[in-house]
C-alpha cells in the first residue's frame, strides 16, 4: 500500500488519505521513516530513559542485541543462546566441578576472588581416627580460624551422643568426626556456604552428613566459622591431611559462585 506525501497548497483525495492511515495502522506496526515512510530498522526508540511506557504485554519477545533491565525480572522459562550477563545480584552459576578419578589427599580450587561461594560435596573417603579433613583459604594454615560446631553422632556399639564447642584452629573441619573407626571407606555429604566480602572477615556456614559402614558410625555436623583476615580470597583447599586419609575415585565437588 503506497504512502502519499502531503504537499502544502495542494489537494488530495480521501482514499489517498485513508491509505496513509492504513499504511501506519494495519497489520504489524513497523518503524517507518524517510520521505516515503518506508520500513526502517534500528533507528527509532519506543519511549526514552526519561519518558517511559508503563507496561508492555506481549506473547513473545524476540530481541536482537542487548537488553538492559533496571528492577526485577520474573521469568517462567528462560532460554539463552549465547551469553547472558547480569549485573547486580547475579544468579548462582557453576564455577567448577571436580570429580576424582584417582585417589588423592588434596583438592584445591584456585584463581578465585571475593564473592559468594557455595559447595555441594560428595566424598567417598577413607578415614583414620587421628586425621580429619581440613578446609583452608589461600593456603593459610596459621591460627586464623575460629568456628563453633555441633556434632550429632551415632555409633552402633555405644548409641548416640552430641558434641559441641568453640575452637580456634589452623583450619575449618567440613565433616563430622570419624569416631573410633580406623581404615574403612565412608560416605560424606556437605553443603558449604562461604561469604568473601572485600575488607571483611570471610564467613563460613556448613551442614554435613557422614556415614561409615564399618561400625555403622553416622554423624551430622552444623558449623559456623570465620577466617579472620580481610585478605581477598584466592583459593579454597580441602586437605585429607594424611596419605591414609584420602578422597577415593567417585568423589565430587561442585562449586557455585555469584558476585
Amino acid at each position: 500500500m503506497a504512502w502519499t506525501t502531503l504537499v502544502n497548497s495542494t489537494t488530495i483525495d480521501a482514499p489517498s488519505v485513508n491509505n496513509n492511515f492504513y499504511h501506519v495502522a494495519l497489520g504489524s506496526i513497523l518503524p517507518l521513516g524517510g520521505s516515503g515512510m518506508e520500513a526502517t530498522t534500528g533507528v527509532y526508540d519506543i519511549g526514552s530513559s526519561t519518558y517511559r511506557w508503563n507496561n508492555i504485554y506481549a506473547t513473545n519477545v524476540n530481541l536482537s542485541g542487548s537488553m538492559t533491565v533496571s528492577g526485577n525480572v520474573t521469568v517462567n522459562n528462560l532460554t539463552v543462546s549465547g551469553t547472558l550477563t547480569v549485573s547486580g545480584n547475579q544468579f548462582w552459576r557453576v564455577l567448577a566441578i571436580a570429580e576424582i578419578t584417582s585417589a588423592t589427599d588434596t583438592i584445591e580450587f584456585t584463581g578465585l576472588s571475593n564473592g559468594q561461594y557455595m559447595f555441594y560435596a560428595y566424598s567417598y573417603k577413607t578415614i583414620t581416627v587421628s586425621n580429619d579433613c581440613f578446609m583452608t583459604f589461600n593456603g593459610d594454615t596459621g591460627s586464623s580460624y575460629t568456628y563453633y560446631e555441633i556434632n550429632g553422632i551415632w555409633n552402633a556399639g555405644i548409641g548416640g551422643y552430641l558434641t559441641y564447642g568453640l575452637s580456634n584452629a589452623q583450619y575449618i573441619p567440613p565433616y563430622g568426626p570419624a569416631e573410633s573407626v580406623t581404615g574403612p571407606v565412608g560416605n560424606y555429604f556437605a553443603c558449604i556456604n562461604i561469604s568473601a566480602i572485600a575488607n571483611n572477615y570471610k564467613m563460613v556456614t556448613l551442614k554435613s552428613f557422614s556415614y561409615c559402614p564399618a561400625g555403622s558410625v553416622q554423624s551430622m555436623k552444623i558449623l559456623g566459622g570465620v577466617w579472620k583476615t580481610t585478605t581477598a580470597l584466592s583459593s579454597i583447599k580441602f586437605d585429607a591431611n594424611s596419605s591414609f586419609n584420602v578422597f577415593q575415585p567417585g568423589s565430587k565437588f561442585i562449586l557455585f559462585y555469584k558476585s
